[in-house]
């Protein structure tokens, strides 16, 4: 889910996020340059009123990008957060279920969370859910190791 949310970005959030603040100083200099041109005569009322307008657009359009990205990347941490309590649940109760569930089951489940499973040697396990590493038991790892994985 975590992936699909970040793939789901329509552009580079990143870049996003330094544009559109940009963009909002940039059409508040246009603004002011607008009404000192007014101010001056070489623009009429209804020429400001438009490019006031226009400007004004431009604006909302900025914060409301802005506010798009903001709400992204809430949604980006609360998956983030959410995936490390299923981790530290499933990992309280997985052991008990797991040994209760066929091989093919057990299968299944670990394709389903995009799960994968590296058991080392010494009796280390470690998981890793949707790219994050969780270490389940054991005492630190050798060189010699095993990997299930649900893409093998």
């Amino acid at each position: 889910m975590i992936e699909l949310e970040r793939e789901g970005a329509r552009r580079n959030p990143e870049q996003d996020a330094k544009v559109w603040p940009d963009k909002l100083a940039k059409v508040g200099r246009q603004r002011s340059r607008a009404q000192d041109l007014a101010v001056e005569g070489l623009l009429n009322h209804d020429e400001l009123r438009a490019k006031l307008a226009s400007l004004e657009e431009t604006r909302e359009t900025a914060e409301c990008e802005l506010a798009a990205l903001g709400d992204h990347q809430e949604r980006l941490t609360k998956l983030e957060r959410d995936k490390e309590a299923v981790l530290e649940y499933y990992s309280d109760v997985a052991p008990e279920t797991l040994d209760s569930l066929a091989p093919e089951e057990r299968r299944n489940l670990y394709e389903m969370l995009r799960m994968k499973a590296v058991v080392y040697s010494n009796g280390e396990v470690l998981a890793e859910l949707d790219g994050a590493p969780r270490p389940l038991a054991g005492p630190n790892a050798s060189a010699n190791e095993s990997t299930y994985s649900s893409t093998c």
